[in-house]
């Protein structure tokens, strides 16, 4: 039975950081300051050392850590994902 390692990391969301990238995959596309897509490149790093997303969700990060989830009756925006990883664990 295979053995797993775990990364659980908060990614942002940032089209201006990442308009390089943006532009070169869509050319003359406007992106919103948040736009999703961003993420892409941090993903594409970590898929290269052989993490394989398992989740990823949209979330609001405490003062304690703490995330909050969707709420219907609030209207939240957030740029941050919680973001969980595995691997297969390398043998030692």
């Amino acid at each position: 039975m295979p053995a797993w390692e775990h990364l659980v990391i908060y990614l942002t969301a940032d089209a201006e950081q990442e308009m390089q990238f943006l532009q070169h995959k869509w050319p003359g596309t406007q992106f919103p300051k948040y736009a999703a897509q961003a993420l892409m490149p941090k993903l594409d790093m970590l898929g290269a050392q052989g993490w394989e997303l398992v989740s990823c969700e949209p979330v609001i990060v405490g003062m304690n850590g703490d995330i909050q989830i969707g709420n219907a009756s609030m209207n939240h925006w957030t740029a941050l994902y919680l973001c969980i990883f595995k691997r297969p664990r390398q043998q030692e």
